[in-house]
């Protein structure tokens, strides 16, 4: 089944900083590749605090 995300919808719901700093993240590589999670998504995320799978 495929999942789709409202990038818009998700946009609006956290906080600008948050959107900023995802958006960054994302830029530079620091995201690694989707998974499917409970009927969404999840991804591996480092950073300079550490690894994260938010």
């Amino acid at each position: 089944m495929a999942v789709r995300i409202d990038i818009d919808a998700s946009r609006e719901s956290v906080p600008s900083s948050v959107d900023e700093s995802a958006a960054r993240l994302l830029s530079n590589g620091s995201v690694g590749e989707l998974e499917p999670a409970g009927g969404g998504v999840q991804a591996v995320v480092h950073s300079h605090d550490g690894v994260f799978q938010p």
